[in-house]
């Protein structure tokens, strides 16, 4: 009998792929969807026998441990939120292999260290990448990310240990229409690059120390953000934020002659001038009768000599 099921199992007629996470069964082959338990625990590894896997959500205060690189290996996976955990050490560089993917949420993950792994610059299909709050990962944003030509939300809020410049390199992010980069440490000038995304917005760089003051294209970009309320922004060349004066060569609108220092109603001195200095057509023609008549009189006046 055990040599029947063992002839059975290997040409595929009994399927005995199934794998045990956070106590429950998965079929490695069928099962596409999976969200963690409201329960304490780990990660296994077993979690990249589930090939066919299209979503995982781990989401739950108690789990801990790290994250497994076998999760790599999940090469269909288009959605995954690893987020609010216990877990510790760093984010796996095999990540980088879910070419598929499309969303990727990690934040609220405080123990998790380490830098951002330049490898997820290889995630080709990511359009909404959400990397917040993660208090213990340092380093810079990798400049691979201006690989990323399909991503349009890049959401990178309350990390307060990544640092270093905005990438030039985002300026090739023709898709990007989502930038949110507040309570971090990057710091510096925005890439010109970026001005001329067509359909891009700055969603939030409050508490931050990015400037536009060294910036050509700061008339373009102040267009482009959506608030003016930056505590460490230096936007003081933006004419709409607290009255400062673009870097074009438009003039502010304090620079600009208000209409009302021309008088709507009473006439201007010059005006005024100008009506008493120059005679009408009216006090012409007077002038003009009366001199008539004094020449017809004194003709009258002639004549009437001679004949008497």
């Amino acid at each position: 009998m055990e040599r029947i099921i063992c002839i059975l199992l290997c040409i595929g007629i009994i399927n005995s792929a199934t794998v045990s996470i956070f106590g429950t069964n998965y079929n490695s082959e069928s099962t596409t969807s999976l969200t963690a338990p409201t329960t304490a625990g780990t990660i296994p590894t077993e979690i990249g026998l589930l090939t066919n896997l299209d979503s995982l959500t781990i989401q739950n205060y108690q789990i801990s441990g790290t994250t497994p690189s076998e999760i790599g290996q999940l090469t269909v996976l288009t959605n995954f939120t690893l987020a609010s955990n216990e877990l510790s050490g760093t984010v796996p560089t095999e990540l980088g292999k879910l070419t598929t993917l499309a969303y990727f949420g990690f934040f609220f993950n405080d123990k998790v260290s380490g830098t951002i792994p330049t490898e997820l610059g290889k995630l080709s299909a990511i359009t909404y990448f959400y990397f917040d709050s993660n208090n213990q990962v340092s380093g810079t944003i990798p400049s691979e990310f201006g690989k990323l030509f399909a991503l349009t939300y890049f959401y990178f809020y309350a990390n307060n240990h990544i640092s270093g410049t905005i990438p030039t390199e985002f300026g090739r992010l023709s898709a990007l229409t989502n930038l949110n980069l507040e309570s971090s440490e990057v710091s510096g000038a925005i890439p010109t690059e970026i001005s001329l995304i067509p359909n891009f917005n700055f969603t939030w760089i409050s508490n931050t120390r990015i400037s536009l003051a060294e910036n050509s294209y700061a008339a373009q970009i102040c267009e482009k953000l959506q608030s003016c309320n930056f505590t460490w922004t230096d936007v003081s060349s933006c004419a709409r934020c607290n009255g400062g004066r673009s870097m074009s060569n438009t003039p502010s609108i304090s620079e600009t002659p208000s209409i009302s220092v021309t008088p709507s109603v009473t006439p201007s001195a010059t005006l005024t001038a100008s009506i008493s200095a120059t005679p009408t057509p009216k006090s012409t023609s007077g002038s003009n009768n009366i001199s008539i008549f004094w020449s017809f009189f004194i003709f009258i006046m002639g004549l009437m000599i001679r004949i008497f």
